[in-house]
């Protein structure tokens, strides 16, 4: 992507892509009626819906007291 600066000169910029062989994938299975209410509030929080999953899982394992660390942490950790 191109930005223009206040001085009017072009800048590169490359977008921010995480190393993907470092992520776990899984397969999920899921109710559709619960998998429409994920997508729709990842919508209203500007989310994808990974991301959104990815958050409520983070959250209930802090509630739960099962992760301590970072928010960062959590993709760092969760690798492997």
């Amino acid at each position: 992507m191109y930005y223009l600066t206040k001085s009017y000169q072009w800048l590169i910029h490359e977008p921010y892509t995480p190393d993907m062989s470092q992520k776990k994938s899984i397969l999920l299975r899921i109710e559709p009626r619960i998998f429409k209410a994920i997508e729709k509030w990842a919508a209203d929080e500007l989310r994808s819906t990974n991301g959104q999953i990815v958050y409520l899982l983070e959250q209930a394992l802090r509630n739960a007291g099962r992760y301590k660390g970072k928010r960062d942490d959590v993709s760092k950790q969760g690798r492997g």
